[in-house]
């Protein structure tokens, strides 16, 4: 809070208190206007209430004319009938021209509107009916009824508007008088009809005995809502216009009783009478309309009156607040400014006070007196001892002052402690934790305030920690009955799946001794290829053997090869030589020459013969020194797939070892897995078992709401946990 200058600090706490006015007088004044705007909807509706009235009133008419008109089969009544239909179409276009106020009336209003304009959209065929006495008497009667009871409605739902409370007797007596004039007019075109006819038939003598003693009962409803001045000038009024008569005829309808003879009344009489009497109603009615809208002007004018002048309270209110609050903290403000700069002046050694006030009461002009005596001390410091001692007088009379202004303080100090603390407690003794000893007291009472502060801050952080952890355990019981049902869930699928698994285990286990056995089977195999793959190595190294001896063979039939050619060689020497010397015998020599020439060309051929043998036996002697190779390169790959096989073999014997392992572990995994599913029965057990005890703790954190909602906290809101669903 020292952060903040003393006049916002001032300003701050007279902001509080100002709120609270404002904000209750912001409601009184909201209150007041709507009570102004519901008076102003009740003087505005009496427009529309006469309307309908007029409208209902020639409606009225109209019925009973067309029950005189259908009871005397047309002979009767028709001029009447026809003026009172030119009355109602005037009333209802009226009626139309006031519709759109009448969708305010609210909801139960607006039904009745709807049933209305239904009912008055026939109006056009019932009358062309009851013209051409197409339809019986009753009927028509009921339609008509209908009618006017559908507005009577619209009248009734208006009259009983909640926003017109303070209107409510005379709007309800209004209501019983639109009654009573309803069923006047009712029992007029019902006597209309009956003495028209000549006749009284059961349901004729019955709805008119209810009639008469509906009007009656309406009647006398609406004479004892009436001020107690007013009742026999009523009485007075509707005996002037025949109401006695009324019931004298009405007395002698009913007291022959069904089919009793009617010969001696007349319907035009009975009309005229009746009506009368009702139009006496119709009178009074407006005159209450009159009434009902000068009381809500006058209630509207009243609570307007009350609206403006609370409105202009509030907001003076609010200046006085805002003046107040400027004028204090600138009392605050102002002298401390001027100590400010007294006090900046004495640290440059002048000795100045003016502009400061040390003769108040409060704690500026007690800062300022101490400012002011270490200024004098000081200065008395430089004077002389005459001046030291005329200082010591003026000090003790100071020092005197200010023990009684301090005594004083003390006392006023004492009294706002005790007012403080006293409401505080009483407060706390309310259950409401929240509130603060704000204002700093003076001394050892100060000291009380902090302590109560503390203890009040402890208790309230106690309250909020018990609701913390209430929330706490409502959240965990709501993450734990998730969770016992996500359990219980996963264990069903759980047991599923460890069922399936089990059956999958068992073909693994089945897969497993299939496996081993044809591992079995795979190892014989492997052994005989090895057999083999050392026969095959063998028989390449004889065959390796016996190529080379041929290899050789082919070597030395090639040398044999070059002792021939060179024999040939030699021949064709001695062949050329003996034809030499041939030719040098002449003719004895010709036929040597022909031998020798002979010889030649059989050397020749033989050199030429073993010259192709030689390339024969060199191409066969490369190939087979090449078979050779291959031949080796072939014993290389035997005996490397010798060593191959034979590796095989291990791998497939170690394959048959670890295959009937794995049968082994696959049996202790099914007998693991029978036990997990025992156990998974077990662990759905438990999970109901850890649901029933959620719902027992959910309970149990309901009561503690309880018990902690009594107490107010800081946010002025009352303690409220949250029930989980």
């Amino acid at each position: 809070m020292n952060r903040f200058p003393i006049a916002q600090r001032v300003a701050a706490a007279l902001a509080l208190p100002f709120v609270f006015i404002a904000a209750l007088g912001g409601h009184e004044v909201a209150e007041f206007h709507h009570q102004y705007a519901a008076m102003n909807a009740v003087r505005e509706s009496g427009a529309d209430l006469a309307t309908i009235g007029t409208l209902v009133h020639w409606l009225q008419v109209e019925r009973g004319t067309s029950s005189g008109f259908l009871g005397s089969r047309g002979t009767k009544m028709q001029d009447k009938m026809l003026a009172a239909r030119g009355k109602v179409d005037e009333a209802l276009a009226d009626f139309r021209a006031h519709e759109n106020s009448l969708a305010a009336t609210g909801e139960e209003g607006r039904i009745f509107i709807d049933e209305s304009e239904t009912a008055l959209g026939r109006l056009s065929s019932v009358r062309k009916e009851v013209s051409a006495l197409a339809i019986p008497r009753e009927t028509a009667f009921d339609y008509y009824n209908a009618t006017i009871g559908s507005l009577a409605g619209v009248m009734d739902a208006m009259s009983k508007s909640d926003t017109a409370r303070e209107l409510a007797d005379h709007l309800f007596a209004y209501s019983n008088l639109v009654a009573a004039k309803n069923v006047a007019g009712r029992e007029r075109g019902e006597g209309a009809g009956i003495i028209a006819s000549g006749r009284l038939s059961q349901v004729g003598f019955e709805r008119f005995r209810e009639l008469s003693g509906e009007f009656n009962a309406y009647l006398q409803r609406f004479i004892a809502l009436k001020p107690t001045g007013q009742e026999s000038a009523l009485r007075k009024r509707l005996a002037d216009a025949g109401l006695a008569e009324v019931r004298v005829v009405s007395a002698r309808i009913l007291e022959n009783g069904v089919g009793g003879d009617l010969s001696g009344l007349d319907s035009d009489k009975w009309f005229a009478l009746t009506t009368g009497v009702i139009d006496e109603l119709a009178k009074i009615e407006k005159e209450t309309i009159g009434r009902i809208q000068s009381l809500a002007a006058e209630e509207s004018s009243t609570k307007w009156t009350n609206f403006v002048l609370l409105t202009a309270l509030v907001v003076g209110a609010a200046l006085v607040v805002v003046l107040g609050s400027s004028i204090i903290a600138r009392s605050v403000t102002k002298p401390l400014n001027a100590l400010i700069v007294c006090m900046k002046r004495l640290a440059e050694g002048k000795v100045e006070m003016a502009g400061v006030d040390t003769t108040g009461q409060d704690e500026v002009a007690q800062m300022a007196r101490a400012v002011e005596t270490f200024a004098t001390v000081t200065e008395a410091n430089a004077r002389k001892k005459l001046e030291d001692d005329r200082r010591h007088v003026e000090e003790r009379a100071a020092e005197q002052r200010q023990a009684e202004a301090e005594r004083a303080v003390r006392t006023r100090e004492m009294e706002t402690a005790m007012s403080e603390i006293g409401g505080a407690l009483k407060r706390l003794s309310g259950g409401d934790v929240s509130y603060r000893i704000a204002t700093p007291l003076a001394g050892a009472y100060d000291s009380l305030r902090r302590d109560y502060n503390e203890s009040v801050a402890l208790l309230e952080a106690t309250i909020v920690s018990v609701k913390a952890v209430a929330d706490g355990i409502e959240q965990g019981v709501d993450e734990l009955r998730i969770a016992s049902d996500d359990l219980a869930r996963r264990t069903e699928q759980q047991a599923a799946s460890l069922e399936t698994t089990a059956a999958s285990m068992a073909e693994v286990s089945t897969t497993v001794k299939s496996t081993a056995q044809r591992a079995s089977k795979a190892g014989g195999h492997v052994d005989e290829a090895a057999e083999f793959s050392r026969s095959s190595s063998q028989l390449v190294e004889e065959s390796v053997a016996v190529i080379g001896n041929i290899a050789t063979s082919s070597r030395e039939v090639s040398q044999i090869i070059s002792v021939i050619d060179e024999i040939a060689f030699q021949t064709n020497l001695l062949a050329l030589n003996a034809g030499v010397e041939a030719a040098r015998a002449g003719e004895a020599g010709k036929g040597f020459a022909v031998v020798a020439q002979e010889v030649r060309g059989l050397a020749q051929r033989a050199t030429e013969a073993a010259r192709e043998i030689r390339g024969l036996i060199d191409r066969s002697v490369a190939s087979l020194e090449s078979g050779v190779s291959l031949f080796q390169r072939t014993g290389g790959a035997l005996g490397a797939i010798r060593e191959r096989v034979e590796t095989i073999r291990d791998e497939v014997n170690a394959i048959v070892g670890a295959s009937r392992e794995q049968a082994d572990a696959v049996g202790l995994v099914n007998e693991t897995l029978s036990q997990m599913d025992t156990t998974t029965q077990q662990n759905a057990a438990l999970v109901e078992q850890a649901t029933a005890a959620t719902h027992g703790l959910a309970n149990e954190a309901a009561k503690l709401a309880a018990q902690i909602a009594a107490f107010k906290l800081r946010d002025d809101e009352p303690v409220h946990l949250s029930r989980a669903a």
